[in-house]
């Protein structure tokens, strides 16, 4: 897989790296509950049909309106500065969050875990030192876990020190062990420095209990710069972590 890392395919559109706020700032604001109902939303009617692709450049890349169905095990976009946008996804690995400037918006993405590969929706790795991983926004986005081995919905751990923003997302983790969404922090090993969360509805069956939003072992070690709206999805409100 390494060697194709290099390769931007085609359909995806270079842009400097300062325009990473306007490419945010141009795309329709988010409203509660504006995520996509489902595979077959309206919104993704004229998608064309891809494989995974991945940007290694300094320059931000735009892939919008793809629909991708792989079964290799491979993160189906990534690395970092990139945007995402109004695509589908079913693939045993969603995105991968493996640098800055990164916008997923209008996205459903659909995974299920196959053998000994532990399937996350959305996934931020940082490697073996500690990363600082700026302006990663997740918006207008479903997350669903449906099946075999899976980890959880969204996971952001192993170094990434994200400064994540999660704007109207639905997180279904299925039967995930580690529940909808985990931003995993403990000493020496930051998943998440600061988090804006905004009308975020989360669902978990998970085999240890349901987990709906954690920032544990030591949430503390995120600055929550606002929670609002955070819900079950049945509106029952989940608490600030403290």
């Amino acid at each position: 897989m390494l060697a194709c890392l290099s390769a931007i395919l085609p359909m995806a559109s270079v842009l400097s790296a300062t325009t990473f706020a306007g490419i945010v700032a141009a795309e329709a604001a988010p409203t509660p509950t504006a995520w996509p109902s489902g595979w077959d939303d309206p919104r993704f009617a004229a998608n064309t049909a891809s494989g995974p692709r991945y940007n290694t450049r300094s320059q931000i890349v735009t892939w919008r309106g793809l629909t991708v169905i792989d079964q290799s095990g491979n993160p189906s976009f990534g690395y970092g500065n990139y945007s995402l946008l109004n695509s589908r996804i079913r693939t045993r690995e969603g995105p991968r969050v493996s640098g800055n400037n990164i916008l997923i918006d209008g996205c459903y993405i659909e995974v299920a875990g196959l053998g000994d590969d532990h399937a996350d929706g959305i996934q931020a790795y940082g490697g073996s030192t500690q990363a600082d991983m700026t302006n990663i926004v997740i918006r207008n986005t479903t997350v669903i876990c449906t099946g075999g081995a899976l980890n959880a919905g969204i996971f952001f751990a192993d170094h990434a020190g994200a400064n994540l923003t999660l704007e109207s997302v639905y997180v279904d983790g299925g039967a995930s062990p580690n529940g909808a969404i985990w931003l995993a922090n403990a000493s020496g090993d930051v998943g998440c420095k600061s988090l804006i969360a905004r009308h975020v509805r989360v669902k978990s069956d998970g085999i240890y209990g349901p987990h709906g939003f954690r920032l544990d072992p030591i949430p503390s070690l995120c600055n929550i710069i606002e929670w609002t709206d955070v819900c079950w999805d049945d509106g029952t409100p989940i608490a600030r972590p403290v």
